[in-house]
């Protein structure tokens, strides 16, 4: 419509470049300008009418809402995430008014990593549905992964003075109103928290953190401890306690819990959009944290469903084979698991890993002399690889050749020093010949390593009291029943203290 204007006074410029001035102008041409100006002014009209009318008519006349979050330009994505985020876009066309259609879309968008494109989606749902909380809760989510960290903030306390029953929001608001130094206010959200979901370790471990920061170091023992009663295997908790432990002075038992939390995260509350969010989650990396999510908590069927879901989008990934197949082999499906590894062996890629997941998995059925072979295929492939010479000396032990497998560990031990596993196996190598000095070294590592180890404690006691040292045995019997006081381990070892001490009272 401007440049209608543009145009008509840049022609009405050229005409007096031609000589006329604007005083010479004929009584006709004042007339003809006049008629052109009303003319000039009905189209304009005209054009309003029309405009306003296509803004009405909305969708309806477009075919489609033209305010729809499409992909960015310019960028690679994943084909499957594409399909997905088309299908969606096709909702959101069909129900321009929707805020599930719109939300949904955002939710795809978050899922893969497109936090932008989610931002907006999750904006117009939350516009469309005012009164729910979940869609500006997930755009508040998305702010913070694009950087708007302040934005994000005032938008979770905005939702959660109206939806103060909703655990995830506050769970998300205390963890930032923490971040940027605000303990009071963190503190008040951890109690909501608590207030709304006391089955959860989250409120208990934020508050928690929060008297940690305040350097209230029993208050927040007391508070944490609470978090552990409630999920004893949340290593977040754990590392919090430890520092907590370390700001009372107990060091031992602070050395314990951070070890014990090292590099754990906080994970957060699920709420109604979790499952959509998970489904999803199409894109490969992505399908493989979240499988590793799952296997990691112990929730084997779920990490398979997602990974097969996946090798079904993309049947001839090397790498999707081989952590299904390691997956299907933990869970006993062994002829499964060999059948992916053939596949993947056949598509020539990741050799040393699949032949190692092939030496694992028929260790485990029993066929040594075959897995003994994959095991040294993989060495063949990959003469650094630890994990190789880890698996060979499994085979070994099977077979009772505890020299060659003590060599085969050392040498996995040397690619993979800080692994607790190996140390422990060549604890227990050493402790089947009765090498009981060399034994105990390498379980102290292991129990250092990983101090919520059963079997590290357990073998550390068995070798000390191979050795005589019976006080040193004993404590480390009270460290593995600590941990678990019903384990065959420390059953095992109990027993063994037993009858040393009733021989030592015979002697005597």
């Amino acid at each position: 419509m401007s440049r209608k204007i543009r145009s008509t006074n840049r022609k009405g410029m050229r005409r007096n470049r031609s000589g006329r001035s604007a005083n010479e102008t004929s009584t006709a041409d004042t007339t003809t300008e006049a008629g052109r100006t009303r003319s000039l002014m009905i189209a304009i009209g005209l054009g309003v009418a029309a405009a306003v009318a296509i803004l009405l008519a909305g969708p309806r006349l477009w075919g489609g809402d033209p305010a729809v979050v499409l992909p960015p330009d310019g960028r690679q994505i994943d084909a499957h995430v594409l399909d997905l985020i088309h299908e969606h876009v096709r909702y959101v066309r069909a129900s321009p008014n929707s805020a599930e259609a719109r939300g949904h879309l955002g939710a795809v968008y978050a899922a893969n990593g497109l936090y932008s494109q989610a931002e907006r989606c999750f904006a117009h749902a939350a516009r469309l549905a005012p009164d729910s909380g979940v869609w500006p809760f997930h755009r508040a989510l998305a702010l913070e992964q694009t950087g708007r960290i302040e934005e994000a903030t005032l938008l979770l306390q905005r939702i959660a003075s109206t939806n103060p029953a909703y655990p995830a929001v506050q769970q998300r608001l205390g963890e930032c109103l923490l971040e940027s130094g605000d303990l009071d206010g963190a503190g008040r959200a951890f109690q909501r928290l608590i207030a709304s979901a006391p089955e959860e370790p989250q409120g208990y471990s934020g508050l928690g953190d929060v008297r940690l920061r305040q350097r209230d170091f029993a208050e927040a023992e007391r508070i944490l401890k609470k978090a552990i009663a409630v999920a004893p295997d949340d290593r977040s908790t754990r590392y919090l306690l430890g520092l907590t432990l370390r700001g009372l002075g107990k060091t031992d038992a602070a050395r314990r819990e951070l070890a014990l939390g090292v590099g754990a995260k906080s994970r957060l509350l699920r709420d109604e959009l979790s499952d959509a969010l998970e489904r999803y989650t199409v894109n490969l990396a992505g399908r493989l944290d979240l499988a590793r999510q799952y296997s990691v908590g112990g929730n084997l069927p779920a990490a398979a469903d997602v990974l097969q879901a996946a090798v079904d989008q993309r049947p001839d990934n090397c790498e999707l084979l081989n952590n299904l197949a390691s997956v299907y082999t933990r869970q006993g499906r062994h002829e499964e698991a060999m059948k992916l590894l053939r596949r993947a062996e056949g598509l020539g890629e990741s050799a040393i890993l699949t032949f190692n997941n092939m030496a694992n998995c028929l260790l485990r059925m029993n066929r040594l002399s075959e897995a003994m072979t994959f095991a040294e295929r993989a060495i063949q492939a990959a003469p650094e690889f630890g994990k190789s010479y880890f698996t060979m000396a499994l085979v070994l032990k099977r077979l009772k050749q505890y020299d060659s497998a003590i060599e085969a560990l050392e040498r996995a031990a040397r690619f993979d020093p800080e692994n607790s596993r190996v140390h422990r196996e060549i604890g227990q190598s050493f402790l089947r010949i009765r090498r009981f000095e060399m034994s105990r070294q390498h379980y102290q590592i292991a129990a250092r390593l990983s101090p919520d180890s059963v079997h590290a404690h357990a073998g550390l006691g068995s070798a000390c009291a191979g050795l005589g040292r019976l006080s040193e045995a004993v404590a480390a019997l009270a460290a593995a029943r600590e941990l678990d006081p019903g384990h065959p381990a420390v059953l095992q070892l109990a027993e063994l203290l037993s009858r040393s001490q009733a021989d030592d009272e015979g002697v005597e």
